[in-house]
C-alpha cells in the first residue's frame, strides 16, 4: 500500500508600491499602497512513486513564458511539467505578471522576483515532505452569480443572470500530520475576485486572501486557494474592502464545514498526472475591409486621447485597441494562412480517488461542470487560470449570445478568439487526460 508524504511552503510575493496592477483598464497610476500581502504557496504530495505539487499564486494570471520558466526550474528538482499545477487566484488587485494589452505593464524586476520566490516555495515544499494523511470532500458554497445578463434588446452585458450557471460548492483537500494536526488545507471555488473595482489602486489578494487567512486561523497549517472555472461568475457583494471581507469569510465558513463532512483518512493515496494538448479551433478574422475600418477608428480615438490629455490608463486602452486590430490584420492578411487552431493544454492530476482538471483560460462554469460530471473519479475539480491563460473559454452556446467574453476580451489577450467548436475539443481532451491518470481508456 502506498504511503503519503506531504510538504507545504509559502513565500511573500507582495510587489513594491508603484508597479502596475492588472485586471482592469484605465487605472491612472501604478499601485499606491499595500492593503494586504500576496503569497505564492505550494503543497507537495508524494506516494513514493509519483509526486505532484499544487501551487497557488495571488496574481491575475501568468504568461506562458513565465509558466515555462517555473517548469524548467521545477524540473531541476525532478518534477515533470505535468506534475506541477500553477494556479492563479485571478485577483484583480494584483501586479501584472503577464502582459494584457492596456491592462498594466509587467515590471521585469518584479516578475523575476516573483518567479524566484515561487520556485523557492516549490522547492521548500518538496524538501520538507513528511508522513501525512488526507481526505477530499465537497461542501456547499456560493458567493457569486452568473454575470452574463441577457437584455430584452438582445444584447448580453455584464450584469446579473439569475438562472445562469454557477459553481455552488467548494472542494476541500485536507492534509494532516500523523499527530493529527493540520498541515495544509487546499480548497477551490469559482468566482472572479472582482469585489473591488478598477478605481482600487491598493494591492490585495481579494476575497481568496481573506478565506485563506481565516482558514489558517481556524484550523492551523497553511491554506491554499485554487480558482475554478469562473469565466462567467462575479461576486454578488462588491465595491468595498468590507465586501471583500464578507466574501472571504463566507467562503472560509464553507471550507470549515469540510471538517465535519470530510472522511478521516483516504485509503487510496495514488498520485498521477498527465497533460493532453487539444487543438482548439479559432474563429476567423473579420473581413479585411471591416478590420481596416476598425483600425482607422481606433487610431483616430488614440490620437484624440493624446489631444485631449487623457490619463495614462485611458491612453493605454486606446493604444491597445490599435495594437490588437493591427496584429489581427497582420496574422490574417499577410499572405500566409491564418492559424485555425491553438494548442490548449488540459492537465489531469489524480489525488487518490479524486482528480483535478486544469485549463489555461477563463473557462465558463458550465464547461467545468461537464468535465466533472463525465469524470470516472469520485470527485473531480475543474480549475481555470492554470499554467498560463489564453483568455476566455465560453461554451458553444454563448457565441450566439455575444457579449464581452465572446466579442471584446480577446483584444487584451491575443489575436483570434476561440471558436464554438473549441468546447467539444476541450471536453474531449479532458476525458483523455482523466483516462490517462485513472488507467482507463478515454
Amino acid at each position: 500500500m502506498s504511503t503519503l508524504r506531504a510538504g507545504v511552503a509559502s513565500r511573500d510575493i507582495t510587489p513594491p508600491v508603484g508597479v502596475d496592477l492588472t485586471g482592469y483598464g484605465g487605472r491612472p497610476t501604478g499601485c499606491t499602497s499595500i492593503h494586504d500581502p500576496l503569497y505564492a504557496r505550494a503543497l507537495a504530495l508524494t506516494d513514493g512513486d509519483a509526486t505532484v505539487v499544487l501551487v497557488s499564486m495571488d496574481v491575475l494570471g501568468i504568461s506562458f513564458e513565465l509558466r515555462d520558466r517555473l517548469r524548467e526550474r521545477a524540473m531541476a528538482s525532478g518534477l515533470p511539467p505535468a506534475a506541477l499545477v500553477l494556479n492563479a487566484s485571478h485577483t484583480h488587485a494584483g501586479p501584472a505578471t503577464q502582459r494584457l494589452r492596456g491592462l498594466g505593464e509587467p515590471d521585469d524586476a518584479y516578475v523575476e522576483l516573483f518567479a524566484s520566490l515561487t520556485t523557492d516555495a516549490i522547492e521548500a515544499a518538496l524538501h520538507d515532505v513528511e508522513p501525512a494523511r488526507m481526505d477530499m470532500t465537497r461542501v456547499p458554497a456560493l458567493i457569486g452569480h452568473n454575470r452574463r445578463q441577457h437584455r430584452p434588446d438582445g444584447r448580453t452585458v455584464l450584469g446579473h443572470n439569475r438562472v445562469g450557471a454557477v459553481v455552488p460548492h467548494a472542494d476541500v483537500l485536507r492534509v494532516h500530520r500523523t499527530d493529527g494536526s493540520r498541515l495544509a488545507t487546499w480548497f477551490a471555488h469559482a468566482c472572479h475576485p472582482t469585489t473591488l473595482g478598477g478605481d482600487n489602486l491598493a494591492v490585495s489578494a481579494e476575497f481568496p486572501g481573506v478565506a485563506v487567512r481565516d482558514t489558517e486561523q481556524l484550523h492551523g497549517g497553511t491554506a491554499l486557494f485554487a480558482q475554478g472555472c469562473c469565466g462567467d461568475i462575479n461576486p454578488t457583494q462588491r465595491g468595498t474592502f468590507e465586501a471583500v471581507e464578507e466574501n472571504g469569510r463566507t467562503l472560509a465558513a464553507a471550507v470549515a464545514a469540510a471538517t465535519a463532512a470530510g472522511k478521516s483518512e483516504a485509503t487510496d493515496v495514488t498520485l498521477a498526472s498527465h497533460i493532453h494538448v487539444a487543438d482548439a479551433s479559432l474563429r476567423p478574422a473579420p473581413p479585411q475591409d471591416e478590420l481596416d475600418a476598425r483600425i482607422a477608428q481606433f487610431q483616430a480615438d488614440a490620437v484624440e486621447g493624446v489631444r485631449a490629455g487623457v490619463d495614462r490608463g485611458r491612453q493605454r486602452m486606446l493604444d491597445a485597441a490599435v495594437e490588437w486590430a493591427t496584429e489581427v490584420r497582420a496574422v490574417a492578411y499577410s499572405g500566409r494562412e491564418a492559424p485555425r487552431t491553438l494548442p490548449f493544454e488540459v492537465q489531469a492530476v489524480r489525488i487518490g480517488d479524486a482528480a483535478l482538471v486544469t485549463m489555461p483560460g477563463e473557462v465558463f462554469a458550465d464547461i467545468g461542470a461537464r468535465i466533472e460530471a463525465a469524470s470516472p473519479f469520485r470527485q473531480t475539480t475543474a480549475l481555470g487560470y492554470t499554467n498560463g491563460c489564453h483568455g476566455y473559454v465560453p461554451t458553444a452556446a454563448a457565441y450566439a449570445e455575444g457579449g464581452y467574453e465572446v466579442d471584446d476580451a480577446i483584444r487584451y489577450y491575443g489575436s483570434l478568439m476561440f471558436a464554438p467548436a473549441s468546447e467539444s475539443e476541450i471536453l474531449t481532451a479532458a476525458a483523455q487526460a482523466l483516462g490517462a491518470v485513472s488507467g482507463e481508456t478515454a
